[in-house]
């Protein structure tokens, strides 16, 4: 009996999943940055929503070569800072960013893209990244919550948000700490869609979103 109760049982839990990215040209494209300590959640969980989203996504390092992920997870970029991409949003993960957040060729690479992006979303302490380029000088941000001292401390043009999971300020946002990855990119899902759509991809990964942003306490 169980044999035949299973499969049915499963096709109804992940009948309304979805199992890939779109791969339309016509798709929202995503483009992320992996850099060498790049922190697996702060990528991984956006990457999961706008997957669910079905949006088409890139994952762009500087050389396209081999990254180590913070906790030595490998990850294969798609494409490299050369190649001709336009990306709709760009994702910015936190993790060890000393030397990300002093390069050069990533600081600029983020510069061209936000251009015409739609919208730059920074993950954590990706936030530094982002305001090293000075793209947030007179604008609000967070990031996670061990790196505020630091942050006020080098970027005294950004005002410091200390109780929300993400900061929109329209074109750019920034989330707090690892998993607020994942809400920052729900809550991107509603702005280029709708609310409604945000709310079904949290419950296709059962996930509890606070779409206010709020943090309990904070």
């Amino acid at each position: 009996m169980r044999s035949l109760i299973w499969p049915t049982l499963c096709s109804l839990l992940f009948s309304n999943m979805v199992w890939a990215h779109s791969t339309s040209k016509d798709a929202f494209h995503i483009g992320i940055l992996l850099y060498d300590g790049a922190q697996t959640i702060d990528y991984a969980g956006p990457y999961e929503v706008f997957g669910q989203a079905n949006y088409r996504l890139t994952t762009v390092s500087e050389d396209g070569g081999t990254i180590t992920s913070a906790m030595g997870l490998k990850v294969a970029p798609d494409t490299s800072f050369d190649q001709d991409n336009q990306f709709d949003a760009v994702i910015i993960p936190g993790g060890s960013i000393n030397e990300a957040m002093e390069s050069p060729e990533v600081l600029q690479w983020i510069k061209e893209q936000s251009k015409q992006a739609q919208y730059v979303l920074s993950v954590c302490n990706g936030a530094f990244i982002l305001a090293n380029t000075g793209l947030l000088d007179g604008k609000k941000a967070t990031t996670i919550r061990g790196a505020f001292d630091s942050f006020e401390k080098n970027f005294s043009d950004v005002e410091l948000v200390k109780n929300k999971k993400f900061v929109d300020n329209g074109k750019f946002i920034t989330t707090a700490g690892l998993s607020s990855g994942i809400d920052g990119a729900l809550y991107l899902v509603s702005k280029v869609d709708t609310i409604e759509k945000a709310k079904s991809v949290a419950a296709k990964i059962e996930y509890l979103w606070v779409p206010e942003g709020a943090i309990s306490g904070g």
